[in-house]
């Protein structure tokens, strides 16, 4: 059975369209016959919140460096560096008293003499900063003071050289030196190491100790200032210039002598006012001084000792009296 289609209208394959489908040719594309064109895609950046971008054009320079700004950076490390090591110093100075006896730093000796220094001695590290000046104020006037016996001793040997009319005498160099053997160590340890341990521990015996010695001693300085007139006494002070200005050298050396006195006695009145003024801000009392005067006499080593052989001499002897 065939089918026969007179003309085109009655022929469904007919139509131009449908034809244009069913015969395959390269630009017989759906969707109008033309391929598509997929665009290129865009590649974008994203920027990370927070990440600064350099702008166009930007070109990384290294930053140049003044030499001013590196030696104050060098100067500012150094200082730094020796703050850290002074704080570190302090540090072991007191873990060392907290944890036993510190190595004695005074006086400084050479080490050839082989003789170690008998005293430890740290103003930073021992007195409280309120009190430090004070405390070094104390240790200059006895180091004042210890120059002003030694050349009060040069003025006495120029007094002898010199012989002005016969009143110089051998005692005029035999005394001064005496006075500088025996003051220049009691000096530092009845008084200034009174003061010193009175502010380092607030301790009411040694600021006792410390009026009654430095008054003791300021009345010694004003004796050598008037300097009786005999040279025999070996005090270079101001009554002594009427004999030694019958030379002119002598009289100058023993003026200066007698000017270095009055000036430290001047000193040592205002310096006994200042620490005075001082103890008065502090808990110190005479009731304080004397417990602590007998808590130190009573543990004392060398008076348990003798306290603890007398008890037992005594105890020997009267067992032996009562067994003949």
């Amino acid at each position: 059975m065939s089918f026969a289609y007179d003309d085109d209208e009655s022929n469904p394959f007919a139509d131009p369209s449908i034809r244009q489908h069913t015969q395959f040719t390269p630009n017989n594309q759906p969707y109008g016959g033309t391929a598509r064109q997929v665009p290129n895609p865009v590649v974008t950046t994203t920027s990370v919140p927070g990440a600064q971008q350099p702008p166009p054009g930007y070109q990384e320079t290294t930053p140049r460096i003044n030499n001013e700004d590196l030696l104050r950076r060098q100067e500012e490390l150094d200082r730094k560096a020796a703050e850290l090591q002074r704080k570190e110093q302090e540090l072991r100075n007191q873990a060392a008293a907290n944890g036993g006896p510190r190595e004695n730093n005074f006086p400084p000796l050479p080490g050839f003499l082989h003789i170690r220094p008998c005293f430890y001695q740290d103003f930073d590290a021992d007195i409280p900063a309120q009190f430090r000046k004070t405390v070094q104020l104390v240790y200059y006037c006895w180091i004042i003071y210890i120059a002003t016996l030694l050349y009060n001793w040069f003025a006495g040997v120029v007094f002898y050289v010199c012989d002005p009319d016969g009143a110089g005498t051998f005692k005029s160099v035999i005394l001064p030196a005496v006075y500088l053997v025996l003051f220049a160590p009691c000096s530092y340890g009845c008084w200034f190491r009174a003061a010193y341990n009175a502010f380092k521990s607030d301790s009411s015996f040694n600021f006792f100790l410390f009026f009654f010695m430095f008054f003791f001693q300021f009345c010694t300085c004003v004796l050598f200032a008037v300097g009786p007139n005999n040279s025999d006494w070996g005090m270079m002070g101001w009554l002594c210039l009427i004999d030694a200005f019958s030379n002119i050298f002598c009289g100058i050396v023993v003026l200066v002598s007698a000017v270095l006195f009055t000036l430290l006695a001047v000193a040592m009145a205002l310096l006994l006012q200042r620490v005075h003024a001082l103890y008065r801000t502090t808990d110190a009392s005479f009731s304080k001084a004397q417990a602590e005067f007998n808590t130190g006499f009573m543990t004392n080593q060398h008076v348990q000792k003798a306290a603890t052989s007398a008890a037992t001499a005594t105890a020997r002897n009267a067992f032996s009296s009562n067994n003949p």
